[in-house]
């Protein structure tokens, strides 16, 4: 959110917004805006398939800890130097969006995309450092549970028995 004053709902639970806030949704999670609608930002949507091409890519996933912690709040407040380098790699992805060149469209997204979590990664932490809780790394036991619990979720769509 760039600027505005409201609520944001995540799983039921309301989050004050204000300016430069930004908010982690996984898949699977609820979320909803307030009825007020005198505000201004961008949505990100964007799936595992998109972002990972391959299990090596997918360690990038499972380290950044943006989506997968139900330690940490679902938002992080930016200051202003992160909002406005954030704001550029939008820019730079809704340029390549809007573009008419197809040729490495896709991976120019993709690259864009991990950038931008990358700043949003570092910006959570300085964040919750700020607010004195330490950002919670992710260990190789918190990695292998992210994975066994997607896996879980991906058979269960599938209706695969026996697990």
């Amino acid at each position: 959110f760039r600027c505005g004053r409201w609520k944001h709902h995540v799983d039921f639970k309301a989050y004050a917004v204000c300016d430069h806030t930004i908010f982690f949704v996984a898949r699977n999670q609820v979320h909803y805006f307030d009825r007020h609608t005198d505000y201004e930002g961008v949505m990100i949507h964007f799936n595992e398939a998109f972002l990972v091409k391959g299990e090596s890519e997918m360690e990038f996933l499972l380290k950044i800890n943006l989506f997968n912690n139900p330690y940490q709040q679902p938002f992080c407040r930016l200051d202003s130097a992160s909002a406005d380098l954030l704001d550029v790699l939008i820019s730079q992805m809704h340029q390549e969006f809007e573009s008419m060149e197809t040729f490495g469209r896709e991976l120019v997204l993709r690259n864009c995309l991990k950038s931008f979590l990358i700043h949003v990664q570092r910006a959570k932490n300085r964040f919750e450092e700020s607010m004195d809780r330490p950002p919670v790394l992710q260990d190789e036991k918190r990695i292998s549970l992210v994975r066994f619990i997607n896996l879980i979720s991906e058979n269960y769509r599938k209706g695969l028995k026996g697990l």
